[in-house]
């Protein structure tokens, strides 16, 4: 009783009320306009479904606003659509809806049995009267069904191709009522008498393709055409779980759903069938052989014999042999009228349904018929060597070779009378053997060996056509005349056939001499294939992508040529897939479009429709689905942002994907889902732009450029009065220079060696003094402290700012970056130099853990060798000497190797070219990128040498400072 729900491929989602809550009820009808508006009866009320600015779908009432004198008072039990119009009935009262608005209401005395609606108009059938036809908006009683039908039910109507209707009862059988309203008794005994026995029930109207499916309570469903003769019967003996159908849909893929005591599928594509458990088929299958007209299906657990049905009514069935035995890939083997199997603990003959031993020797692994003498067979034994047995008289006996242990071969190939090939682990040899059986073995040469044990594959494309390969994927051509493999330059495609078997066999083939085709199944897909050493291989492949390739066993054997071409290939799940590959090579695939179903903002869900985001919410988790039905838990999704990623990411089974700490731009978040069978999608697309923060938004860099007008226009007093300050700047210069051997001494002397650290720093002063500065502090405990600040102004007084800040530091205790920031803030407010501020970046480097804290300085930047991408850090904070009392922000983050942390003042991003062009941080971010996978002093280089071709000559007005530290493997 929960209402509605919807299921997308991935994930069961209510749908849910004006409240927000789950609908709760009983969900009895769901129909579409073509609008696409769904109109639902949940519970003791009707509505429709609309999805809201979060993609959810939500059920709005209309029968809440009905007035009083139409209130529904009984319950609602169907509802239909015709011409956009909308029809819901309740036991008295028909409401007819269009456009969500209301046409009008009609009430009954009687009680109203079934509402049905299809090509041929929208039915009603009322207790007591008859069934109604809806003519001009209302309806109208037939008068030809008065008689028959006011007390006899109709349990559902279909429209037939000539524009009669059918009408179903499941007591008094099938009737037409004909176009001229004459009503008449359907003639079709044998469905009349099925729908009277099981009891036809509602059902969902005609398929695609005119067929007619009738569910019944007691029969399961039975699929009829407009001629009305029985096209097939669905039911427990066959598929379904129980027989008791209430309703049935067709799907875009044109499959039939129904409703029994759950949900169940039946698939109509008729290329591909299969047979299970339910035709007494057990075992996974590993060999399929059609002999004398009769198909035999091996699996682990039997040898079976195949039995088709004769009529709609019977179930094709596996008739088991005795064999009881497990057996590997392309163990059987015809002989006259007996098939014989290899078997884990013996041979074993099949004739007529009885099943007797031929040997009882156990790891016996393949069995051919001798070539030169029909009468012997031969087996490959990896214990006792190779075997033979002889058919005489009606009976089986063994032959004793005189060499039959000098090789212990696990396969066996005759590729010409008198010469068997017997691949062991210490390579190929050939078996020269005369009418007897008896022979001699010689070990076949190698004109070139790639492999240490010269262990070769023996690959039989046809009768007359062997390659031998090596584990290298080497392929060689069998000379029997000089007992040699000659190497070929033949090579097997890896992205066709990406592994081959530990043994080097060609199992997962087949060759069919009637249509001269070889077949063959990969980890990538069914493929039609050919080879010789001329030309090499050829591969097409087919579309088979209603069947996860991991559920295949290898078993495949094909028969028939043309669109009568037949594969049969072998399950691991007790199943045996019947194909036809040249029919359904010319039917179209349909793909679908992946999905974006829901999208979080830090957390928050956020409307589908993204827009512009502000650059606070740039952490997205997007949720997607795939509405494929069939193996949906087997479905994978591959991501890419476009924006951020350089490509797709591999295929994966999270229907979750995530980005953290977006850069401001314009993004298009791309998805495609792949199906179990390795079918991909059409791309779902999203598009949205996050926008940058304040301080680098057109405003902001309009304030920057008023604010460095003005700086010029001080600069062009400072020069006017150039000539009466020539004095004083003589006495300046002294001080200055002493300033100059100040900051010197300020910087640090020699770089810090830390383990696993690459440490690099530089600082172009603007003039003789800068504000600018950087420094390293090692800890006792291994871990560093990166320094990078930037005292506002130039000259002496910043040069005094950044020696308190140093020594302020010096005096420190250990502790987070956060704390050193808050009391250096207090060292440097206390000293009170007017309007002199210094902004300051702490990182504390320790193991494979950065902890970052900023007073006013520009972002820290985080190159991550894992992506190649380069993240970056800005953390808020205001420059030390601001303001009494201030704490700062701090983020922790991983440092792993391979990573580049940078830490920068705000002269190289800012520094303009010949016409005012700034650098740029996000220039910055990217060179970081580009240059991630050389050394810290070689990523300063690089900027540098990218810094002075900006600047084409020009000095950099502001002093730039660059600290770069890079986590290298222990």
């Amino acid at each position: 009783m929960k209402g509605v729900q919807t299921f997308d491929g991935q994930k069961v989602r209510p749908v849910l009320d004006e409240k927000g809550d789950p609908t709760l009820g009983n969900g009895r009808a769901l129909v579409l306009d073509a609008k696409k508006t769904i109109y639902a009866i949940i519970g003791v009320g009707f509505g429709y479904i609309e999805k809201n600015k979060f993609n959810e779908p939500v059920y709005y009432s209309l029968s809440d606003k009905l007035p009083e004198k139409d209130k529904v008072k009984s319950t609602l039990w169907n509802a239909g659509v015709l011409n956009d119009t909308i029809i819901f009935t309740s036991e008295n009262s028909v409401y007819l809806y269009k456009n969500k608005k209301i046409l009008h209401v009609e009430h009954y005395k009687n009680v109203i049995h079934t509402l049905s609606t299809n090509e041929g108009g929208a039915f009603l059938r009322v207790w007591g009267e008859g069934l109604f036809r809806l003519i001009n908006g209302k309806f109208t009683l037939i008068p030809s069904t008065k008689e028959i039908f006011a007390q006899n039910r109709i349990d559902e109507i279909y429209s037939l191709d000539k524009g009669d209707i059918l009408l179903v009862s499941r007591n008094i059988g099938l009737w037409l009522l004909k176009k001229d309203g004459r009503l008449e008794k359907a003639k079709s005994d044998e469905v009349d008498q099925y729908v009277k026995r099981y009891e036809s029930y509602l059902s969902g109207g005609r398929l695609n393709n005119g067929i007619i499916p009738i569910s019944t309570g007691k029969g399961g469903l039975i699929f009829i055409d407009n001629q009305l003769a029985v096209r097939a019967i669905l039911n427990e003996e066959n598929g379904l779980i129980d027989n008791y159908i209430t309703n049935t849909f067709q799907d875009r893929n044109g499959d039939v759903w129904g409703a029994n005591v759950g949900l169940f599928r039946v698939d109509f594509d008729t290329t591909l069938t299969y047979f299970s458990p339910k035709n007494k088929l057990r075992g996974l299958v590993t060999n399929v052989l059609r002999h004398n007209g009769t198909l035999y299906v091996r699996t682990v657990k039997d040898l079976y014999t195949f039995v088709p049905k004769t009529n709609v009514y019977e179930q094709s069935q596996f008739f088991g042999n005795k064999v009881n035995e497990i057996g590997l890939l392309k163990t059987i083997l015809p002989f006259d009228d007996q098939i014989i199997t290899t078997n884990n603990f013996s041979i074993k003959t099949t004739k007529n349904g009885k099943t007797e031993v031929i040997s009882p020797l156990y790891r016996t692994v393949n069995t051919i018929r001798s070539k030169l003498n029909s009468s012997i067979i031969f087996s490959s034994n990896r214990v006792y060597g190779l075997l033979a047995h002889q058919y005489k008289n009606g009976k089986w006996s063994a032959l004793k070779l005189a060499k039959q242990d000098f090789i212990k071969p696990y396969n066996i190939v005759e590729v010409a009378p008198g010469k068997i090939l017997a691949q062991t682990m210490e390579g190929i040899f050939v078996y020269d053997y005369d009418s007897s059986g008896q022979g001699n073995f010689t070990k076949l040469a190698l004109d070139k060996q790639f492999t240490k044990g010269g262990m070769l594959g023996v690959w039989t494309f046809n009768e007359s056509t062997h390659v031998l390969v090596d584990s290298f994927r080497n392929h060689y051509r069998l000379n029997l005349e000089k007992y040699q493999a000659e190497l070929t330059n033949i090579k097997l495609d890896t992205s066709i056939v990406p592994k081959l078997d530990p043994l080097l066999r060609n199992n997962k083939y087949t060759y069919n001499p009637d249509s001269k085709n070889g077949w063959t199944i990969t980890e990538t897909g069914l493929y039609k294939t050919a080879f010789d050493f001329d030309k090499g291989y050829s591969f097409t492949k087919y579309p088979f992508y209603k069947v996860p390739l991991s559920e295949l066993s290898g078993a495949i054997f094909a028969e028939g040529s043309g669109e009568s071409e037949i594969l049969w290939i072998g399950s691991q799940e007790e199943k045996l897939y019947r194909f036809y590959p040249e029919l359904a090579v010319k039917e179209k695939h349909k793909n679908y479009k992946a999905l974006v179903r829901a999208i979080y903002t830090n957390g928050q869900k956020a409307p589908l429709d993204l827009g512009n985001l502000p650059y606070s919410e740039n952490n997205l988790l997007f949720e997607v689905a795939y509405p494929l039905f069939g193996n949906e838990s087997k479905t994978t999704f591959s991501y890419w942002l476009e924006g951020q990623d350089k490509t797709w990411s591999e295929f994966i089974p999270d229907a979750r994907y995530q980005y953290t700490n977006l850069k401001e731009g314009k993004y298009a978040f791309h998805v495609r889902a792949m199906d179990a069978s390795s079918q991909i999608s059409e791309e779902g697309i999203l598009e949205f732009r996050i926008n940058p923060p304040w301080y680098r938004t057109l405003w902001a860099y309009g304030f920057y450029l008023l604010s460095l007008v003005l700086a010029f226009i001080q600069f062009g007093k400072f020069q006017a009065k150039k000539s009466f300050l020539k004095a004083e700047n003589e006495r300046k210069n002294s001080e200055l220079s002493a300033a100059k051997d100040l900051q010197n001494r300020l910087l640090p002397k020699t770089l810090p060696v830390v383990k696993n650290l690459d440490i690099a720093g530089y600082l172009r002063t603007s003039t003789e003094v800068g504000g600018d500065y950087y420094d390293f502090f090692e800890q006792a405990d291994g871990s560093l402290f990166a320094i990078c600040g930037d005292a506002t102004g130039h000259g002496t007084p910043s040069g005094m700012l950044v020696s308190i800040t140093k020594a302020g530091i010096i005096g420190l205790p250990q502790m987070s970056p956060k704390d050193m920031l808050h009391e250096l803030n207090r060292v440097v407010k206390k000293v009170d130099l007017g309007i002199l501020r210094m902004s300051l970046n702490i990182a504390l480097i320790k193991d494979n853990q950065l902890t970052l804290s900023s007073a006013g300085m520009p972002p820290y930047y985080i190159y991550r060798a894992a992506t190649g991408n380069t993240e970056e850090i800005q953390i808020s904070g205001i420059p030390l000497g601001s303001f009494n009392d201030v704490y700062f922000d701090q983020i922790d983050t991983p440092f792993n190797s391979g990573d580049i942390l940078v830490i920068i003042s705000d002269g190289l991003p800012e520094a303009p070219n010949l016409t005012g062009d700034l650098f740029d941080y996000q220039k910055l971010q990217d060179l970081i990128s580009t240059y991630g996978d050389k050394s810290a002093q070689e990523v300063i280089d690089q900027l540098m040498i990218e810094a002075d071709a900006w600047l084409s000559g020009k000095h950099n007005p502001d002093d730039i400072t660059l600290v770069v530290i890079k986590k290298i493997n222990p």
